[in-house]
């Protein structure tokens, strides 16, 4: 079963959250023998031996010795135990399949269990999530639980109804991302449903190798690959989707794996190039038949649909080349009761800042998704609204979004005046109280302090926006709130101090405020 790439909630009893583990998914027979296949059905046992002895050792151990069909994935482990990045597999995937091989210099792996889809005789996979998650912790407790210290074994971490906490540690260790599920999803083969979603933090997916480029100076084999995705909207070749160029990576190789991605692009070289349409290439291309898959991360897509500062991780022998396609993040709905949590949409607002510095570097205008689900049309973001730093209105866009998780709060509930600098600090500002054609989603209500007229109300993302989108770089907020307008609950002393007042004056005014105030 595979998850869709798509945003979720981190606070939802729905769902259960796991952490996204970086490696090579695999499936594990347990019965007379041990064997693991990948989800191509390419046999592994051979190439990570000491998991099947740690399986074998774990079945033998039960009390009961039914057969067993397992989910999970195959990871490198750290200097302290931790799971690494699947660069840290590139050594055993291309050991020779053969199970006396010496694994005195292979990185230290371990088998990650997240779930149970046979016991027995019984088919497991359309019992609920949690069912089949129960079924795995008793398996996994008890006298037949594997050894502490053991580590080529373990049972995946999950956390029930709130994945904050977890996202946290997400953020602080790195990790590609988080993985949440549906309670009561059943366990569909082959199928990538929205009942498993996946969080990525950093972006990181894979691309097929269409090429290599001559090196420069002192680099020796090839300069960079040149990679591609599948896209069934481009021009056909005959009855199969096109291979897109996406960009090429030069970086994440050291001599030995320049000298052995050497070796398997010679057999592949063709003069035809792959892609359609053919890219133009900094130094003199070489064409390969598109059949090697790179796993590859990246900063960000930007808007003409390239990568940017793509680093090389290693290559999949997991993945077919024809099912590559660029991968999309989806934006669900809100959460429990309209409400999405911080984490979520931080998360989301992170990816929208890369899609505004893609419009503004392409001089584009465009509707944009919001997190929340709303959309908003922003133009001109090259336009210069601060000379001499050379500061734009997508910069003020993307700082908005950026402070967004802390300024909503600020303004929630409070009618908003909007100081207008259409062309910039350096002319003449006006400012607008009254709210005229608005967004769908632009929260607007009639102040009856203020002659009834209809104003912007704060709190929400698409308004804050949309007044970013009118240039107004300054946002005031009522000292009341809308349900509330005649009451004041919270006042500003404004040091506003005369030319030519020096700034040690205005601090020894402001002491003398706190002074009164303490």
């Amino acid at each position: 079963m595979l998850a869709s790439l798509a945003d979720a909630p981190l606070v939802d009893q729905r769902l259960v959250y796991e952490p996204k583990y970086d490696g090579i998914r695999a499936i594990a027979e347990i019965g007379r023998r041990v064997r693991l296949w990948s989800r191509l059905g390419n046999e592994k046992t051979n190439q990570f031996p000491e998991i099947a002895e740690a399986l074998e050792a774990w079945a033998r151990g039960r009390s009961s010795r039914t057969d067993l069909v397992l989910d999970g994935e195959i990871v490198a482990l750290d200097a302290e135990g931790h799971p690494a990045g699947f660069q840290q597999l590139q050594g055993r995937i291309h050991l020779a399949d053969s199970p006396s091989r010496s694994r005195s210099s292979a990185s230290p792996v371990a088998f990650i269990v997240f779930d149970v889809l046979r016991q027995g005789r019984e088919d497991l996979r359309g019992r609920p999530l949690l069912e089949r998650r129960a079924i795995l912790e008793r398996l996994f407790s008890g006298p037949q639980r594997p050894r502490a210290g053991r580590a080529s074994l373990r049972l995946s971490e999950i956390a029930h109804g709130d994945g904050r906490a977890l996202y946290q540690r997400a953020l602080a260790g790195g990790w590609e991302g988080l993985i949440a599920k549906h309670a009561g999803s059943v366990y569909q083969s082959g199928k990538r449903t929205p009942d498993w979603r996946k969080l990525k933090i950093v972006h990181e997916q894979e691309f097929v190798v269409g090429g290599w480029t001559d090196p420069r100076q002192t680099r020796s084999y090839f300069g960079a690959l040149l990679l591609g995705v599948y896209d069934n909207n481009s021009a056909q070749r005959g009855s199969g989707a096109a291979l897109v160029y996406v960009g090429h990576t030069g970086t994440g190789f050291n001599e030995r794996e320049l000298a052995r991605l050497m070796t398997m692009l010679r057999p592949l070289e063709t003069a035809t190039c792959p892609f359609e349409p053919r890219p133009r290439t900094n130094e003199r291309p070489h064409w390969v038949r598109p059949k090697l898959v790179a796993q590859v991360k990246f900063t960000e897509w930007t808007a003409d649909g390239k990568l940017r500062h793509p680093v090389y991780l290693g290559l999949r022998d997991d993945k077919k080349a024809e099912e590559i396609v660029r991968e999309k993040q989806r934006v669900h709905g809100p959460g429990p009761k309209g409400r999405r949590s911080s984490g979520s949409v931080e998360n989301s607002s992170a990816t929208l800042v890369t899609t505004l510095r893609g419009l503004e570097d392409a001089r584009r205008d465009a509707v944009i998704e919001l997190p929340d689900g709303g959309r908003l049309r922003v133009t001109n973001l090259h336009k210069i609204f601060w000379p001499k730093p050379k500061l734009t209105k997508g910069d003020l866009f993307r700082y908005y979004l950026q402070v967004s998780s802390v300024l909503l709060p600020a303004v929630a509930d409070r009618p908003l005046v909007m100081k207008r600098y259409p062309n910039g600090i350096a002319e003449k500002p006006f400012y607008q109280h009254r709210a005229t054609e608005v967004p769908e989603g632009v929260r607007v209500e009639s102040v009856p302090a203020a002659d009834e007229r209809q104003q912007i109300v704060g709190g929400s993302l698409i308004s804050l926006l949309y007044m970013t989108q009118l240039a107004a770089i300054s946002q005031d907020p009522w000292f009341s709130r809308v349900q509330t307008v005649q009451y004041a609950d919270y006042a500003a002393l404004d040091l506003d101090p005369p030319d030519g007042a020096k700034f040690d004056r205005v601090l020894e005014v402001a002491r003398a405020i706190r002074d009164e105030l303490d």
